[in-house]
């Protein structure tokens, strides 16, 4: 499967967004989503992916008040792949997705037993922090989760998880 770790990440957002429904659910408000019961909730390794939790489970919430089968929603990975590779040839022009990429791969393997407990949900943020100087925010971030596994797989490693202690050496 092409960009297999893209995959695995945004199912967990999906994953753990429809598991939040239940708890924020609120039918009278206008997105059906209480957000501060989504902020005491959520759980916190998720904290820099706040935006897409709103939005996703507000977007669940509002197909449950309609009384749609909202836990059968799934994403649409090609139109994601194909909006994040445009998003990524605009970026060229400031920096390359594709070097962050593979600089913050090598500081992964590096730093593998400093991160070992850490999720791309907490590592991934900080790393753009620190290698992305113009411009980061999540859809940067999901780019580089994107380009993340062939760099790894250039390096000799693969992930199969989001969490760094499952990076393994081919």
């Amino acid at each position: 499967m092409k960009y297999k770790l893209l995959h695995i990440f945004k199912e967990e957002l999906l994953v753990e967004s429809k598991r939040l429904v239940p708890l924020v659910y609120d039918k009278n408000d206008i997105l059906n989503c209480n957000f501060n019961k989504l902020h005491e909730f959520y759980n916190k390794k998720y904290e820099d992916f706040k935006i897409e939790f709103e939005m996703l489970t507000s977007h669940f919430c509002m197909l449950k008040n309609k009384g749609e089968d909202y836990l059968d929603e799934k994403h649409n990975y090609r139109k994601i792949i194909s909006h994040n590779k445009k998003y990524i040839e605009y970026r060229e022009e400031d920096y390359s997705l594709y070097d962050t990429a593979r600089i913050i791969a090598n500081d992964i393997i590096i730093n593998k037993s400093k991160y070992k407990k850490e999720s791309l949900f907490t590592l991934i943020p900080k790393l753009c922090k620190k290698y992305i100087k113009t411009h980061h925010d999540s859809v940067d971030w999901e780019c580089i989760i994107m380009l993340l596994d062939e760099s790894l797989k250039e390096l000799g490693y693969v992930l199969l998880s989001t969490n760094i202690s499952e990076l393994r050496t081919i």
